[in-house]
């Protein structure tokens, strides 16, 4: 779902595809969570978006935005 990409644009638009995609599965919750796959709650089942697992660096990447903390401990 998510690319190693350093482009913030593509960034955006790739935490913008992944929230289309959990409002459209009626997504409850979205799991980020290193070394796991990303992971939607659609009516209290958990299951993933894909096999793909999130590595710390990406998950940092992800989160930074919405996380300033974060920048001063990565």
């Amino acid at each position: 779902m998510f690319d190693e990409t350093t482009d913030m644009t593509e960034k955006a638009g790739q935490l913008q595809n992944l929230l289309a995609a959990a409002v459209k599965e009626d997504t409850s919750d979205i799991f980020l969570i290193p070394g796991m796959p990303i992971s939607f709650k659609v009516h209290g089942n958990i299951r993933p978006v894909d096999d793909n697992k999130i590595s710390r660096r990406k998950w940092i990447s992800i989160s930074k935005p919405s996380t300033p903390w974060l920048a001063a401990g990565a």
